[in-house]
This record gives structure tokens, sequence and C-alpha cells, in this order.
């Protein structure tokens, strides 16, 4: 499950219409998302933020608790609590909040490193 929504998260970025930065350089490409570090206070990088923020929140809404970090070359893009970690005190998740990971931590990393060794071959 954690898997999918990783890989949901990942496509979910992508924005139609990205253009190159005026410098020449290219950004970073990050699979289909192209990933400009310079400014985050760009309407591009704000509106990827945004449709995070909405996805989770519906997933919120569906039952998901717990916490989300995309970074990329050492950089944190984007990180946030969302729902309860303890829904009978009504405690909600926050960048303290401790949690057992269990197995299901080994198929969302393994995942995740097939996804970038794919991404690094193109």
């Amino acid at each position: 499950m954690y898997s999918i929504l990783f890989l949901f998260a990942l496509l979910s970025c992508a924005s139609e219409g990205q253009t190159k930065p005026p410098s020449g350089e290219n950004p970073p490409q990050f699979g289909k998302v192209l990933v400009d570090l310079t400014d985050t206070n760009k309407p591009e990088f704000k509106h990827m933020i945004y449709r995070l923020d909405t996805f989770y929140k519906r997933q919120v809404s569906m039952g998901f608790n717990g916490s989300v970090l995309i970074g990329y070359r050492g950089r944190i893009l984007y990180e946030r609590y969302f729902g309860y970690s303890q829904k009978e005190s009504g405690a909600l998740w926050n960048d303290d909040t401790r949690s057992q990971l269990a197995s299901t931590s080994k198929t969302l990393t393994s995942g995740a490193i097939l996804l970038l060794k794919d991404f690094q071959k193109n």
C-alpha cells in the first residue's frame, strides 16, 4: 500500500508545460519531474507542493496517518505530517512522533531503490 502511495506521489508531482530555466542550464530531472532547486518560491514549485498537500489530505480522509518526506540530492523538497498518531487521545502526527515501521518499510525501500535505479538509467 505504501509503495503504491509513494509511486503515486512521484507521478502526481509532474506538471504539464514545464519549461527550462532562462539561464540556459537544465535543472536536475527526476523521472518526468523537472526539479529546479534554485528558487522554491516559483509558481511551479508552489503548484507541486499544493498538489502533494491536496493528495495527502485526501489520503487522510481515507484513513492515512503518517509522515511524508521527499528529498532530492540531499535537500528536503517536501516534509509534512498528516493525521493522528494516537486516535484515542487525539494527538496529531508531528516531527517528534515515534512509530514502529515493521516489515512494510522493507517493501517501500526496495521499491524506491528500484525506481531510483530505473531513473538513473535514463
